[in-house]
């Protein structure tokens, strides 16, 4: 399968914020991961194919010390960047995304509303740890990730067996149990 378009990677491992409504709730008192630049500017290597780039999952991206750092690698590579919930926007910061490689900054506000199996096959979303889940909504990788796209290799991990079973299941039906309670997966009135 060729890889997607549109790649959500996590800069860092905890929010600022206690949205009711976003899962990251269980990573609230845990530890704060940061993906080390190296593997972040190894990933975009990997994924060729990318046209946009969303720096966010269930952590803050601005908490990341390395932020800046991180936007000016994804635009240098000419890819649109999307990230964060901006509460934690300073001038420094500010005046990084003028000043820099930066052509457009979106700040991403996710609606439930996609298909599923579509943004399965479209968007790879890689948390903190450098691990690939297969969706944001998952959490954390301890609870269900596809394979180490850091040390494996991103289309590895896309491509792999553990990726297209998983597919599979939704497309069938039958999804996995970490989706089963899932309003992406469920019925509408089930």
């Amino acid at each position: 399968m060729r890889l997607p378009d549109k790649v959500r990677i996590e800069p860092v491992g905890k929010c600022n914020l206690n949205c009711r409504m976003c899962p990251g709730g269980i990573r609230r008192n845990g530890r704060q991961a940061f993906m080390p630049v190296e593997v972040f500017d190894d990933l975009l290597d990997q994924f060729k194919s990318a046209r946009e780039i969303q720096l966010e999952g269930l952590g803050e991206p601005l908490l990341h010390p390395s932020f800046t750092q991180f936007i000016d690698l994804a635009a240098g590579r000419g890819l649109k960047v999307t990230t964060t919930n901006l509460t934690l926007l300073n001038e420094k910061i500010a005046n990084s995304f003028v000043s820099g490689n930066l052509d457009a900054l979106s700040v991403f506000v996710e609606s439930p509303s996609e298909d599923t199996c579509g943004w399965l096959c479209r968007e790879a979303f890689v948390s903190s740890s450098g691990k690939m889940i297969p969706c944001p909504n998952v959490g954390t990788p301890d609870r269900c990730h596809m394979g180490d796209s850091a040390s494996d290799g991103v289309a590895s991990v896309w491509n792999g067996p553990r990726f297209n079973e998983f597919r599979s299941k939704l497309v069938d039906g039958d999804p996995p149990e970490i989706c089963k309670n899932c309003s992406r997966t469920r019925a509408p009135g089930a």
